[in-house]
């Protein structure tokens, strides 16, 4: 928090409503006009992933894996994860796509996973491809349904143990 000479107060957080609701009650006579730096979870853990259940999704052709993260509403189009908005993308000349961008597969997932931090969720989705986007990796998808949502680590853990697991297989 700082305090600008003109008397207003810039606050960058990271929090949610209950903490706007606690610095209202305690501090009663300051108005906050900006409240878009407080960040509202829209995207929660559901469950958590199994070697059962990556097999299934793997197979399934209409099962994508999306890295998401919990405060930004996921949308309908794509526009590259460089930009904050599709209007700065727009802006810099960045093409903007309608549907996800989404993993095939665990494996391609994963191959992703180092450009996320650990608040990031991993969603499981139901949907229709509709081709790779720019970069040409990424599959583009017409998102019709979460069907789960996991933690980052519980992901990234699994992955580490099935391909630890199918390593060591290799090797005998």
């Amino acid at each position: 928090m700082k305090c600008l000479f003109n008397g207003t107060i810039e606050i960058s957080a990271t929090c949610g409503r209950e903490a706007e609701e606690t610095f209202k009650a305690t501090y009663p006579g300051i108005k906050i006009e900006n409240w878009d730096v407080i960040r509202e979870v829209i995207y929660s853990v559901n469950n958590a992933p199994t070697i059962e259940k990556i097999r299934m999704y793997d197979e399934d052709s209409n099962t994508f894996y999306r890295f998401q993260e919990p405060f930004y509403e996921m949308g309908k189009k794509s526009w590259g994860m460089i930009y904050a908005s599709e209007k700065e993308a727009l802006e810099d000349g960045g093409i903007v796509v309608n549907g996800k961008s989404c993993c095939i597969n665990h494996r391609h997932a994963w191959q992703y996973a180092d450009a996320f931090d650990k608040e990031a969720l991993m969603m499981i989705v139901k949907g229709y491809g509709l081709g790779t986007g720019e970069d040409q990796y990424e599959e583009v998808v017409d998102v019709e349904e979460i069907v789960e949502i996991w933690s980052y680590e519980d992901f990234c853990n699994i992955v580490e143990d099935i391909e630890n697991s199918m390593y060591e297989e290799d090797e005998e």
